[in-house]
């Protein structure tokens, strides 16, 4: 593929299943561990989950078919208030995904309490800042090639014309590839104990929130 066959949209609800199809080539370990067989509603409720915040939704497509994609959001008031709402949001389409028999209920209240302490971590840890990288994934049979930083160009440049002085970017150290941000010029703002991602996967990982400063 090259280059300058990719072209750039924005993501619309008939997106859902391929992104949910991005999500699972990423994160399979995380989807599994909890939506057991039901891959589905797990990689569906990430993506929508994402969109919750987000006011940038860019798809980048070879041959119309979604090879990556960047969801974050650019002068975004988060006010105490908001990040309370978009929480209890979160929270409802997580428990709508998994409610069923009786030993799911048992592990969604462990899913949400770790869920929920992850969150409060991120908004104490997380330096002020209105533009943020909520969901950032490229294709594994595509990665390599550029894509991810045009992605990531794009998303910046746009926070560049709105005046945006600095970009942060929560990830951890076991799925995720934090190295591109380190890269690319993000600057490692905080560490801590990620436990979310260790319920999940059942191994102790930190997590990290980066920032970019923009001239």
């Amino acid at each position: 593929m090259s280059l300058s066959n990719l072209t750039f949209r924005r993501y619309n609800i008939k997106d859902l299943h391929r992104c949910g199809e991005l999500i699972e080539d990423a994160w399979l370990v995380e989807i599994r561990s909890f939506f057991g067989k039901d891959k589905l509603k797990g990689r569906e409720t990430y993506v929508k989950l994402s969109l919750l915040e987000s006011n940038w939704m860019e798809l980048a497509c070879d041959s119309q078919k979604i090879v990556g994609l960047l969801f974050g959001s650019i002068n975004k008031p988060h006010s105490i208030v908001e990040f309370i709402k978009i929480l209890f949001s979160s929270l409802a389409f997580i428990a709508q995904a998994v409610l069923g028999g009786s030993k799911k209920s048992l592990r969604l209240h462990k899913f949400l309490y770790n869920l929920l302490l992850e969150e409060i971590k991120i908004k104490i840890n997380r330096p002020a800042s209105n533009t943020e990288i909520e969901l950032f994934i490229v294709d594994s049979r595509y990665r390599g090639r550029g894509i991810g930083r045009l992605l990531l160009d794009r998303f910046i440049n746009a926070a560049r014309n709105a005046n945006i002085r600095i970009i942060t970017v929560f990830t951890e150290d076991k799925a995720c590839n934090w190295q591109f941000y380190e890269k690319y010029g993000f600057k490692k703002a905080a560490t801590f104990y990620s436990n979310f991602t260790s319920y999940l996967i059942e191994e102790s990982a930190t997590g990290i929130i980066y920032t970019l400063e923009l001239e």
